[in-house]
């Protein structure tokens, strides 16, 4: 079986009501890695818990809009001020940028666990980067403890609605306990 044949087996049997134990055990020992049928068993996403949780989707999206409409702001500004950059360049990374967030909102919109994966670790890369170019300069704002505490806040916010939609993930992995693969098998 390849790993395409375990992901439809698994959205199916899950979509007709079998626990998940159950679907890892028929699914375990038929060529597809276990930690594979964990992960794509932990990243399903439990129509329950979508109903549930829509409303957190819905703020991340509406926060999500709000920055893609600051950066459109702010890379206009800093291309406003630097005029040797060419209006091309320009483009590219505006386009660039839209097309990233716009990504990040189909994500959180289809519920995928990728995109909150995705978001939370280049949110953090991106936090210690601007970190560190801060303790070079070694002068810290006010607004600069702001807004890291607002990155910050938004990460914590990502993780912990990653966590309600899917539980079976402990950081960006499927949950393991005592070497075995865990589930939650109620929504």
């Amino acid at each position: 079986m390849t790993r395409k044949e375990a992901a439809a087996k698994i959205r199916a049997m899950l979509a007709a009501g079998s626990a998940k134990r159950e679907v890892f055990s028929t699914l375990c020992g038929q060529g597809v890695k276990d930690r594979v049928i964990a992960w794509l068993i932990a990243s399903w996403a439990d129509p329950e818990r979508c109903r549930r949780n829509r409303l957190h989707v819905r703020i991340l999206v509406g926060i999500m809009v709000v920055q893609l409409l600051l950066g459109i702001v702010a890379v206009n500004l800093l291309f406003s001020r630097n005029e040797s950059l060419s209006g091309g360049f320009r483009l590219v990374v505006m386009a660039s940028f839209v097309l990233l967030v716009l990504l990040f909102i189909w994500g959180f919109v289809t519920n995928r666990v990728g995109a909150y994966h995705a978001y939370i670790v280049l949110s953090v890369v991106q936090i210690a980067e601007q970190f560190a170019q801060q303790l070079k300069v070694s002068r810290f704002a006010v607004d600069d403890l702001l807004g890291y505490a607002i990155a910050i806040a938004l990460v914590v916010y990502v993780f912990f609605i990653r966590n309600r939609l899917f539980p079976d993930f402990q950081l960006f992995g499927p949950r393991k306990v005592n070497g075995q693969y865990v589930f939650v098998e109620r929504a």
